[in-house]
Parts: C-alpha cells; sequence; structure tokens
C-alpha cells in the first residue's frame, strides 16, 4: 500500500510545481494531477475494505461506495465531499471540454487535494502526509541517504545542515550524470597558471572563467533533458552551498549566500528527486 500512497503524493507534488507557473494551461494540468492524485487514493480505500466496485465505476460515486464497504466497520467517510466533486468537475471542463481554468482555481484545488489527502492518509491508512517520504523512490542509495539526511535535519529544523546535505546530494546526483554528458576537464583552468608563469601577469581568470561557464551550460543541459525547468535549476544553484568532496573522502561546502528557507529547502528536495528518478530510467 505504500507505493500507492507515495505515487499519490508524487502526483500531488508534481501538481503543485504546475501551480506555480503563470498560464492557464499549466492551472489545468495542475488541476488533472490533483484530481488524479485523489483519486488513486480513493482506488486504494476501496481495495482496502472490500468495496464493490469496477473498472469503469464513476469516479463520483466513490464517497458513497466507500461508505457502504463491507469492512468499514467505523462507517468512515472520504472527506470534503463538496470540494473533491468541485475539483472533479474543473478536470472534466478542461480535460474533455477544453475550457481553460483561472490560475486562481489551481490554487484553490491545491487546498483542497492537500487537505483531502492529509485526512485521508491519516483515517484509512493512519500514515502522516508529511511522514511519507518521496525519497524511498530515488534509485541511487548515496543520492537517497543524503536526502534522508536532509529531511531529518529540517524535522529538526537545522536549515543549515539540511542544505549541506542536500548541496551533497545534488553533487552526488550530477556527477552520475557524466556517463552522458562529462563533465569539463578540470585541468582546463589550470592554463591560467601556466599562462601567469609565462607572461608574469598575476590574477589571470580566463580558463577559470570558462570551465565554470562551460559547466553551467552542461548542467542545465542536464535538467532541460529531464524535465526540469531553469526556474528549478537556478533555485539549486542559489539556495544552495558548493559542495565538493577531496580525496580523503570528505565533504566541504562553501556558502555564497545565507541557507535556504525551509520552503526552498522542501522544493529542492523534490526537484531532486525528480531528476534522480529521471536518471534512473534513463540507465535501467
Amino acid at each position: 500500500m505504500i507505493n500507492q500512497l507515495l505515487l499519490s503524493k508524487r502526483l500531488y507534488i508534481i501538481g503543485s510545481n504546475y501551480v506555480e507557473a503563470p498560464d492557464p494551461i499549466s492551472a489545468g494540468i495542475a488541476i488533472s494531477l490533483f484530481q488524479d492524485s485523489i483519486e488513486i487514493l480513493c482506488w486504494s480505500v476501496l481495495k482496502d475494505l472490500d468495496a464493490p466496485v469496477k473498472e469503469n465505476t464513476p469516479f463520483t460515486s466513490f464517497f458513497d461506495q466507500v461508505e457502504k464497504a463491507p469492512n468499514n466497520k467505523k462507517s468512515k467517510k472520504l472527506p470534503f465531499k463538496a470540494k473533491i466533486l468541485e475539483l472533479n468537475k474543473a478536470r472534466v471542463n478542461f480535460k474533455h471540454y477544453g475550457n481553460l481554468p483561472d490560475i486562481s482555481e489551481a490554487k484553490k484545488f491545491k487546498g483542497y487535494a492537500e487537505e483531502f489527502l492529509r485526512v485521508s492518509f491519516n483515517d484509512f491508512f493512519d500514515a502522516d502526509f508529511d511522514s511519507i517520504s518521496l525519497s524511498q523512490l530515488i534509485p541511487f542509495d548515496d543520492v537517497r541517504v543524503s536526502i534522508e539526511s536532509a529531511e531529518k535535519a529540517l524535522s529538526e529544523n537545522n536549515v543549515k545542515e539540511a542544505a549541506c546535505e542536500l548541496a551533497k546530494g545534488k553533487t552526488q546526483l550530477f556527477n552520475k550524470f557524466s556517463r552522458f554528458l562529462p563533465k569539463v576537464d578540470r585541468n582546463l583552468k589550470d592554463a591560467d597558471r601556466i599562462i601567469e608563469r609565462g607572461t608574469n601577469i598575476s590574477g589571470i581568470k580566463v580558463f577559470a572563467y570558462l570551465t565554470e561557464y562551460l559547466n553551467t551550460l552542461r548542467n542545465i543541459n542536464v535538467v532541460a533533458l529531464c524535465g526540469v525547468s531553469i526556474r528549478e535549476y537556478l533555485l539549486m544553484e542559489k539556495a544552495l552551498p558548493s559542495a565538493f568532496q577531496t580525496e580523503n573522502e570528505k565533504w566541504h561546502y562553501t556558502f555564497l549566500s545565507s541557507e535556504p528557507s525551509v520552503d526552498d529547502s522542501n522544493k529542492i528536495i523534490n526537484i531532486i528527486i525528480n531528476l534522480s528518478m529521471k536518471l534512473g530510467q534513463i540507465v535501467s
């Protein structure tokens, strides 16, 4: 059952990302994903309660089906019926009739979906919505450990440690893309020292700048190929410290600005999870 809860939460989070885009098509996609997230959870509840439903059972009947299910000994009800049916109607209008919703509608339905999922996770599966971590979906052990450590640090309100763990996880993940898009050879920037020795001019940074520029282009290509927006990539670059590992396997971090907010940290966690799953699909 945990896989169904993870899928439900993941669809909700992906939908939440579309809410941030300022256009009605993105709003429609967000609404569709919120409804899909809820429908997956409803099917899980119905199966768990042994409700007599079929594949073509309409979504609008789920509320009654859950209440009447044979194994629903405590007569539990799916919450927020009116709100969720309103969300479903908006999804039908967008998906089947091509009616574009207002951007504000997506934000409203995001709140509806979150309310429903939080209450239903707890009522039917005794699970806390926040404690269901999507980091379990990361197919790379080292990246998963770093993200889990970041989540733990955030739960303890240690934002700086969380930022370091996220920077480590990001670096570990981007290194895995080297098989497909090699990083710029670090020896390139050493050409600055050769020029300095030959000209007796200090402070030359031409090749250091070129190395950084080419690596930035390489990373942008990586996230673009995986369907991650430039906005999300820039959030990671701006919010996280730089992270590198020395030959003795010790990690070092350099903060160019203050540590990210808790909200930005949670967004970065989801970005890294998404990138990890995309790369996992490529290498599998």
